[in-house]
């Protein structure tokens, strides 16, 4: 039984260092948290927000819209916004 306990605890281990490399995150965390942050405001999303936005609001099947519906509305209201400022 003792051995059981110590395959299943070098898995447990192994997954950790290796599959998420948690040390490795680590550091990149403490790298992020001792740099400045700028914040700029976006006329246009950034290439970083479609893969975000769409795999936040696909587990919201509230609307029956598809993806390319979604893109020519946002697309839109960007745009009319855009033309409105001054």
């Amino acid at each position: 039984m003792y051995s059981l306990y110590l395959l299943i605890k070098q898995s447990y281990e192994e997954v950790l260092t290796g599959a998420l490399e948690s040390d490795r995150m680590k550091k990149t965390l403490r790298r992020i948290s001792k740099m400045n942050v700028h914040w700029k405001q976006l006329s246009y999303p950034s290439p970083l927000f479609f893969p975000l936005f769409f795999s936040m609001s696909n587990g919201n099947h509230l609307s029956n819209e598809s993806l390319e519906m979604k893109v020519a509305r946002l697309k839109k209201s960007w745009l009319k916004q855009d033309e409105a400022r001054p």
